[in-house]
């Protein structure tokens, strides 16, 4: 196995990373806080810690993340009538998206796949159920269809021919999926060993993006070919490479300011694509034609 291991990691870092590490410090304390209170007030309520935990989760997200993105939970769907299961943080286009569900209800929005950036699944501890759980439920969204988007794209309905921008050049809108787990609940050897023995048999395509253990570390998408870790599954497999699991110890509130900083980077070079309302109006109308002239037949 390959992991990264720093003895005093605060020393080794440049003083940009500390005072970052610094303000993430208070996200930090609050997520801690967040478990402590779930543990005390949901002693036996196992379904009612993940809830607080996952809320806590959502406020650190919409709190940091600018307000062009929605950070809700609920459920995804394509264009074939597929639907995922529900996912715990769903962060998504809040402006040229649609919904499904009214903004001010308390129903969990249903959301075309097409406005979707990123996907998390929470966990209060990292046990081997929750691990598998949170395996089927990011492969029910990335499993999902959506027309792949490349570099040309710099805005939904908007293109530049040969822009040539930075990140992954043969797809401008891949999934990216996380899980998030407040206490691992074992060793990390032991969650990364399981991690690769159940994706084994799984699409890499579906594989989850990064698995994050709250002061503990982050495991990340690793190249057998190129030895580099990436961000995104998709992007080793697009390359037509073997990719793999890489475990980086990070304790403190750096494990939290890893996973932010992945993603902020997944989010700054992603561009999503347009539904098309019009062919799906063209699907409507077919329909109804067709009804009609069956009517009157």
């Amino acid at each position: 196995m390959n992991t990264h291991t720093i003895d005093s990691l605060t020393d080794a870092l440049p003083d940009t990373i500390q005072r970052f590490r610094l303000l993430f410090d208070r996200f930090r304390h609050d997520l801690d806080g967040a478990l402590e209170r779930a543990d005390r007030e949901y002693s036996q309520h196992m379904p009612s810690k993940g809830g607080v935990c996952e809320a806590a989760f959502r406020k650190y997200l919409s709190e940091t993340l600018g307000s062009r993105y929605a950070v809700g939970q609920g459920f995804i769907f394509d264009s074939t009538g597929k639907q995922t299961k529900q996912q715990d943080v769903v962060i998504f286009d809040d402006h040229w998206s649609i919904r499904l569900t009214p903004k001010d209800s308390d129903e969990p929005p249903i959301i075309p796949v097409e406005y979707v950036y990123a996907t998390v699944e929470v966990k209060k501890t990292l046990t081997a159920g929750e691990l598998r759980s949170a395996i089927e439920n990011i492969r029910s969204f990335k499993s999902l269809q959506r027309e792949r988007v490349g570099t040309q794209y710099v805005a939904p309905n908007r293109k530049i021919d040969n822009l040539g921008l930075p990140g992954n050049t043969k797809m401008r809108n891949p999934y990216f999926s996380a899980i998030f787990a407040f206490t691992a609940g074992r060793s990390m050897n032991a969650i990364i060993n399981q991690l690769k023995q159940d994706v084994a048999d799984i699409p890499p395509m579906e594989w989850p993006d990064v698995i994050v253990v709250h002061k503990e570390g982050v495991i990340l998408p690793y190249c057998t070919n190129c030895r580099v870790s990436g961000n995104h599954i998709s992007g080793i497999v697009l390359d037509g490479h073997t990719p793999t699991y890489l475990l980086d110890k990070l304790d403190g509130a750096y494990a939290l300011l890893g996973f932010h900083l992945l993603l902020m980077n997944h989010l700054h070079y992603s561009i999503l694509g347009p539904l098309n309302f019009h062919e799906m109006y063209g699907v409507l109308a077919q329909v109804a034609r067709f009804l009609a002239a069956q009517e009157s037949a």
